[in-house]
Order: structure tokens, then sequence, then C-alpha cells
């Protein structure tokens, strides 16, 4: 079958192909949420070198990630070629537009990674990314009140953040920024931020990258302020039962005690979406200046 979309004419194969084994959602019913959604989610693409998530064989398989741009993508695909960190480089795909959204979904590619900065200045990122990650799944709890910890830091440093569910475990909290100070910077912004609250609760926080050392405590990650490090794209689906979605929220949301990491799915979303606007809708308005909070934090 063929669907159109701006200039182009996708052409999908295996349209009944399941790739949500208990939930029974087909190829099909992915490209058509990618097709609904482009509009919303594409201003968070944009020019950001993307990673994909592919399931070719559906998520009951392991999928593989892809950073490079298969030489048999159609002309018409943007791409760009930018440096490895340990040599060499990557010919990186830009999703600028509808069709190229629908031709990755396409490809099994269920979940765009995207790069925390543009390509047109890779080592200067335009947001920081805290990814907290609970011990169980089930703990959103320890997601919540870790949020709201980080959040009332940021507040103190009079700093505009966002947050978003992750579709998976815990939340995004993130910090729109202008591109004036490396990976480096940011990074190390980010985890005295982390370590600062971790040791002002260690029974509960940890920033411990080795699990067994976690101790059943929630993972607050940093380590994704990093050059070519990704993080899931706003109204991604996951590869996950339910085919749950990473949404961004407003902090009002995160009060919600039936909220978790997987609440919005391909079902609900777009309810969802007639009845709360966009929370990020004036996020690249609210960009921070990092100089006052890099000098009272490092």
């Amino acid at each position: 079958m063929q669907i159109k979309a701006g200039k182009q004419v996708i052409q999908v194969s295996n349209p009944d192909k399941i790739l949500y084994p208990d939930d029974k959602i087909t190829k099909l019913q992915v490209i058509q949420y990618y097709e609904k959604i482009a509009n919303l989610m594409l201003p968070y693409l944009k020019d950001r070198p993307l990673t994909m998530h592919r399931f070719p064989d559906g998520i009951s398989k392991e999928g593989f990630f892809q950073k490079e741009v298969p030489e048999y993508f159609p002309p018409w695909i943007e791409k760009i070629k930018l440096d490895n960190k340990t040599g060499g480089d990557t010919t990186y795909l830009l999703c600028q537009n509808k069709e190229t959204l629908l031709y990755i979904t396409e490809q099994a590619c269920i979940t765009p990674h995207i790069w925390l900065a543009k390509y047109d200045k890779p080592n200067h990122p335009d947001k920081i990314v805290f990814d907290l990650d609970p011990a169980t799944p089930e703990d959103f709890e320890s997601v919540r009140q870790t949020a709201l910890l980080i959040k009332e830091t940021l507040d103190k440093l009079e700093l505009n953040t966002f947050i978003m569910t992750t579709g998976s475990k815990g939340v995004h909290v993130i910090i729109p920024i202008e591109r004036e100070h490396t990976f480096e910077q940011t990074r190390l912004f980010a985890q005295k931020i982390a370590k600062n609250i971790a040791k002002n609760n260690p029974d509960k926080i940890t920033v411990e990258q080795r699990k067994e050392k976690r101790k059943n405590r929630l993972f607050i990650d940093t380590t994704r302020n990093a050059y070519a490090q990704t993080s899931v794209a706003p109204y991604s689906l996951r590869a996950k039962k339910t085919a749950p979605i990473a949404t961004p929220i407003t902090w009002k949301d995160l009060e919600n005690k039936n909220l978790n990491a997987k609440t919005y799915n391909i079902n609900n979303i777009f309810q969802h979406l007639q009845n709360t606007p966009n929370p990020w809708k004036n996020i690249t308005q609210q960009t921070n200046t990092l100089k006052q909070a890099l000098n009272k934090i490092l």
C-alpha cells in the first residue's frame, strides 16, 4: 500500500504485520500514529541528528539501534555527516518533515532518539536532561519526589524547567538552554546538581551507574549530556506492552497520583491532547542563559 506525505509517496510493505504482539498493534497502526502526531512532534526533531531504534520483527524480538543512514534510503531524506568522538565519522539522518518520519517508521523505527544538540553546533547543546530511573518500574512515587527535588533546586537557580514521562520507567527533567556552553560544561553542571541531591537523600537517591551499587535507590542519570548521546524524542512510541508514549506533561500533572511513566499510550494519547494544551509549546521561548547558574554550581 501507499501513503502520501508531503511531496513523497511512502511505500508500506506488510502493513498488517504485528509489531506489538500482546496488543495486536500492526505496522500500519504505528505509521498512522506517527502520521497523526507528526505536526506536534516534528519541531522537537528538526535539525537534530537522529538514531533509529528499529524492530523489524516486532517488539517481542530484540531490536537494534542504527546511527548510520543506510545507503538504500531515498535521496530526498536529509542527512548530516558528523565526527565521532573516537575518530571517523557517521552520517546521521535529520527528520525534518512528515515524509521522513513516516519513512523511518515504515522501516520499523518504533522509537526515534535524538541528540541534545542541533547539527549546526553539535558540541553546544540546547538542553540538559536528567533521566530518572527508579529501582523498580512500579516505584513511580520515587520518580515524582525526585523530580520535584530537582525542580526545587533549579527554581532556586531561576531556571525554567520542563518534564516528560518517558514511556518506560521514569521521567526526563529538561532545562532548555542557550547554545553557548559545551557538553563538558553542561554535563558537569548536571552531575553536580544530581550529586548534591543524592548526597542529601542517600537512602533514596543515587548517582551510581553500576546497578549493583544502587541498592534499591532511584538513579539520576546525567550521562546523556554528552556529545553524540541521545534521549528519546517527545511523543515517541516505546517498544513495550500497551505501546506507551514519551509524553510532555506539566509540573501540575506530576501531582496526579494516578500518573506513571506509561500513563499515555497509542490508545489514549489523542484524547489526552484534546483535553490538555501542549505543555512544551513555548519551550523555545523559555531557554535559559546558564552562565550565572554555572558560576553558582561549579
